[in-house]
């Protein structure tokens, strides 16, 4: 993946006639336009593979919530809890799946897209890392579930996770049994370049 003063360097050997993508064979054998053109092309997809795209969410916890289901963790914005959700970690969120904005959601449905999600309470920083789906379709008003499994539903925000609900530290759990706020903070980005 380029960064900026790579990208600039690319810019400075092109115009010197050197390859302006490391290890490519074929730009010795482009002229011209072609070779600008191909230049840009591979340029761009580098640019654009670097965004990273956040969506950060507020929920908080309530003293159902157990962390005990050992293959999802779920956020919801529903306002109650039964002691039967043991996945849900947070209630009265302020979006649902079909709530993040279309650029998190355009770059999370890729077969490459990774999410890493880090959840905040307190002292506490919990990271998950998730795959994203081209299946996934985020439409779901109130739910956002993350799964370790590759099963795919409008609540699912990510698949293969690393961490589900009974993961968490029991501290984490505990104070969200107390009520304690939950900053759950989103970032995906693309793994390949030009998707």
């Amino acid at each position: 993946m380029l960064n900026i003063a790579s990208a600039l360097r690319a810019i400075k050997d092109f115009f010197h006639h050197q390859s302006p993508i490391k290890g490519d064979p074929f730009i010795h054998m482009m002229v011209g336009e072609e070779r600008w053109n191909y230049f840009l092309s591979r340029l761009f997809a580098n640019l654009l593979a670097m965004r990273e795209i956040h969506a950060t969410i507020r929920c908080r916890g309530h003293p159902n919530v157990t962390g005990r289901h050992s293959t999802t963790l779920e956020i919801t914005r529903e306002g109650h809890l039964s002691c039967q959700g043991d996945c849900i970690i947070g209630i009265d969120a302020d979006a649902g799946a079909s709530g993040l904005p279309p650029a998190f959601v355009k770059v999370l449905a890729h077969d490459d897209a990774v999410l890493h999600t880090r959840l905040r309470c307190r002292e506490h920083c919990i990271t998950i890392i998730s795959r994203g789906s081209t299946a996934m379709t985020l439409d779901h008003p109130t739910d956002l579930v993350w799964r370790k499994s590759s099963f795919v539903c409008g609540r699912t925000v990510g698949i293969h996770s690393d961490k589900a609900a009974r993961d968490l530290p029991r501290e984490l759990i505990d104070y969200l049994q107390d009520g304690e706020d939950l900053i759950v903070e989103m970032t995906v980005h693309l793994t390949r370049p030009g998707n």
